[in-house]
């Protein structure tokens, strides 16, 4: 029974080699929230390491299913909207080799540095199938992704010796936010909407300059008010208009095209966690602090609860097909 297991033609391998890629998604916002609970809970390190373990589950299964059907991946990897999510398997292993980096400190560091490798390669990748394409009713959200999303290595950063690298990679990431903000924006006031399957990418929107943000508080020792000002307004505009699309994408059948609504909520609590915890902005605004650290609960609270009902989603949906392929055998 076990040699038909493991057979090419296995059913349970053939489930296996379609994981959706979305699970990325939800691994990176796992492991990401576990790391925001720890901060402002007294939990004293188990919630990171707990969430960072079941990230780590979901990425071993990606990583398995890329071994099973790496033309799979690959023939993702050029799609123009469900492309620029590859990355997140990138991302997540970044946060996840952070989170357990106590651990084993030198193998999660190794770890790090082949993620921040492959998602630089997935960017050159993507960005080349794009350039060829040079479509504006390609462009999604989903875009900011290889570009923007290098900069969760500075917020990752594993030791003081990767510091000047994380610094130059948290440069590149908001100079590529700088550029494609305002194209994306033009893309979607002045061309056709998304196609019915793209529109949960929208959700996307929340992550870029909160995670430019978030990097930007981790990575620079003495940050300037005036950026971390600008990055905040733009950060807390951009999540209410996320937040108001909820209302409505959340309302249809779950897909795993669900993951896109995670990470984004995360992050932007995460932004405003250490924004509220600034030092320069606590001393002069102190009731600004204050409300900036309630707004960032809130949001903290509002990404719990997504990303629980994401991963109950994903949940059932493996739940399901285990099931059929029993009453298959």
């Amino acid at each position: 029974m076990t040699t038909a297991r493991l057979r090419p033609d296995s059913p349970w391998l053939n489930a296996l080699s379609h994981c959706p890629v979305p699970l990325a998604g939800l691994a990176l916002a796992i492991a990401s929230l576990g790391n925001a609970l720890d901060s402002v809970l007294p939990l004293h390190g188990y919630a990171r390491v707990l969430l960072g373990s079941i990230a780590l589950c979901c990425l071993l299964l990606l990583t398995a299913s890329a071994l099973l059907a790496p033309r799979r991946i690959h023939q993702v990897l050029m799609h123009p909207v469900a492309g620029g999510i590859v990355p997140t398997f990138c991302m997540g292993w970044m946060v996840v080799t952070r989170a357990l980096h106590d651990t084993a400190p030198a193998l999660m560091g190794l770890l790090w540095s082949m993620a921040v490798v492959l998602h630089l390669c997935a960017l050159i990748r993507f960005a080349y199938c794009r350039w060829q394409a040079r479509c504006w009713q390609h462009m999604a959200p989903s875009w900011f992704i290889p570009p923007v999303g290098i900069i969760v290595a500075a917020l990752s950063c594993p030791s003081a010796s990767y510091h000047t690298l994380c610094l130059w990679l948290l440069g590149l990431g908001m100079v590529n936010l700088a550029i494609l903000m305002p194209l994306m924006l033009y893309r979607l006031l002045m061309h056709p909407p998304l196609d019915i399957a793209a529109q949960p990418t929208l959700a996307i929107l929340a992550a870029p300059v909160s995670l430019a943000l978030a990097g930007y508080l981790t990575s620079v020792a003495a940050p300037s008010l005036w950026l971390c000002g600008l990055l905040g307004s733009i950060a807390v505009l951009m999540t209410v208009l996320v937040y108001l699309l909820l209302f409505a994408l959340l309302r249809r059948p779950f897909t795993p095209g669900f993951a896109a609504f995670t990470f984004p909520t995360v992050i932007s609590a995460i932004a405003l966690q250490k924004l509220a915890q600034l030092p320069a902005l606590s001393q002069l605004f102190p009731v600004l602090s204050s409300r900036i650290g309630v707004a960032a609960d809130i949001e903290l609270a509002v990404a719990c609860a997504i990303v629980g009902y994401v991963s109950v989603g994903f949940i059932r949906l493996a739940c399901q097909t285990l099931s059929t392929l029993h009453a298959d055998r």
